[in-house]
C-alpha cells in the first residue's frame, strides 16, 4: 500500500526494514505536521492523517507486544545499526521473530479496522469535501439525520 503522503507498507523482508527505517519517520511527521498549528497544517491532507495515526497505532501495538531484546532488534534495525552482511546472522533469531509478529499485526488484518470515531469524523469529512458531497447528501444517503 502507498499512500499520497508517501508512506510504504510492503510485505517481505525489505519492506519489513523499509517501514522501520523511512515509513515510521514519515508517519510520525505527518501527524506532527497536522496536529501543529502553523502553515504545515495545511500540506496534509486528514485521509493521510487518518492512515498515519493507524499505522501509529499498529506500531505501538507492536511495541508493547514485545519483550526487551526484541525491542532492542528493532531499535538497531531502525537506526541502521544492522548492516545488510549482519542480516543473515541475525535473520535466525530474533529478527525473524520479530518480522513475524510485524507481518501478523499489518498485513493479516485490515489496516482501517478500529479506527476512532475522531478519525472516521476526520476521513469521511475529507472524502465529502473531496468529492463536493453536501453533509446532506450524507444524511441521506446513510439515513441519519
Amino acid at each position: 500500500m502507498i499512500t499520497d503522503y508517501g508512506f510504504v507498507l510492503a510485505r517481505g523482508d525489505k519492506g519489513f526494514r523499509h517501514f522501520f527505517k523511512y515509513t515510521l519517520f514519515e508517519v510520525e511527521k505527518c501527524i506532527s505536521n497536522f496536529e501543529s498549528k502553523g502553515i504545515s497544517r495545511t500540506l496534509v491532507r486528514p485521509d493521510n492523517y487518518v492512515i498515519a495515526k493507524r499505522i501509529k497505532s499498529l506500531y505501538t501495538e507492536y511495541i508493547d507486544g514485545l519483550n526487551d531484546d526484541k525491542k532492542d532488534a528493532v531499535k538497531k534495525i531502525r537506526n541502521g545499526k544492522v548492516r545488510y552482511e549482519e542480516y543473515a546472522s541475525f535473520y535466525g533469531g530474533v529478527y525473524k521473530i520479530c518480522y513475524a509478529k510485524w507481518e501478523k499485526i499489518f498485513f493479516r488484518r485490515n489496516i482501517y479496522g478500529n479506527i476512532s470515531k475522531l478519525l472516521l469524523g476526520i476521513l469521511i469529512r475529507s472524502i465529502r469535501e473531496q468529492q463536493y458531497i453536501s453533509r446532506a447528501d450524507i444524511c441521506s444517503a446513510t439515513g441519519y439525520s
